[in-house]
């Protein structure tokens, strides 16, 4: 009992940090169309690719971190682990209805979490994407 209680809670506390299953975007099709089709945006450490779905479901964003970036899966990972926490601290202050790809540059690795944090909220800022 102590063993399962204990691998609920951790569920649960995997769960809260993680993006929700609305807000993720997935499968190759739905990337392929944003990148096609979405304006571009640009800052120091990534770009982002925005198509606007003309519904009112909650946006959804996935992230491209290149084996360019980093060799590594564990810093590739970590990156990604910062951005996808920097979109779910901004989405209660984000429009629905667009999807979202980051397309990370190799200049992220020389940055810090908070820096990387508050160049997510300028390019939102930048886009448009705040309600």
């Amino acid at each position: 009992m102590l063993v399962e209680e204990k691998k609920e809670g951790k569920d649960l506390l995997l769960r809260r940090k993680m993006l929700t299953r609305v807000n993720r975007l997935t499968g190759t099709e739905n990337f392929n169309k944003v990148k096609e089709e979405g304006s571009l945006f640009q800052s120091e450490s990534f770009a982002i690719a925005i198509l606007s779905r003309k519904d009112k479901e909650p946006s959804r964003f996935g992230f491209v971190i290149s084996n360019k970036i980093s060799k590594r899966a564990n810093i590739r990972n970590k990156i990604k682990r910062i951005l996808r926490e920097a979109v779910k601290t901004s989405l209660p202050e984000l429009k629905s209805g667009f999807d979202v790809i980051f397309l990370v540059k190799k200049v992220v690795l020389l940055k810090q979490t908070k820096d990387i944090m508050n160049e997510v909220s300028v390019v939102f800022k930048k886009a448009d994407l705040f309600k």
